[in-house]
């Protein structure tokens, strides 16, 4: 039971009808090294990673989470003129703030186009984007304004 601290939920629904059950951890680390405990030490079961959207599914409804978890979109205007605009500065700084509160799996642009400038980051810990989108939303970055969600 404390092996895995981020041990989510438990939807038990469809155990007795067809043998499924679901499990939601906060950090997708730990709910990787359950399944390569389960397919090791449970050879004959059926181990499987949902994404989000499909286990969200069946987890929203028991135990009232978000959807899509550990997500989130973080936007800056460049307030300044176009020849000071320089993508990888903006990117950096932004990078470096979000890794102050947790492990970051993906840090992808969406938009980069002057004056604007978007990333969608995934961190490993729900509770870190949690964290993050609390405290850096509307934050000011230079001359650039944050909005995280």
């Amino acid at each position: 039971p404390t092996k895995f601290r981020s041990l989510k939920g438990l939807v038990l629904d469809n155990l007795s009808l067809t043998g499924t059950f679901y499990v939601n951890f906060t950090d997708i680390r730990d709910a990787i090294e359950s399944i390569t405990a389960l397919r090791r030490d449970c050879s004959n079961w059926v181990v499987q990673y949902n994404s989000l959207p499909l286990h969200g599914l069946h987890h929203h409804e028991a135990c009232g989470t978000r959807v899509v978890e550990g997500q989130l979109l973080v936007q800056a205007n460049f307030s300044g003129p176009p020849m000071y605009f320089d993508l990888g500065t903006v990117s950096r700084l932004i990078l470096d703030m979000l890794n102050n509160y947790g492990d970051i799996m993906a840090y992808d642009a969406v938009i980069a186009v002057y004056p604007l400038v978007a990333y969608r980051v995934e961190f490993f810990d729900t509770r870190d984007a949690e964290r993050a989108i609390i405290h850096l939303h509307g934050f000011r970055l230079a001359v650039r304004r944050l909005l995280v969600f």
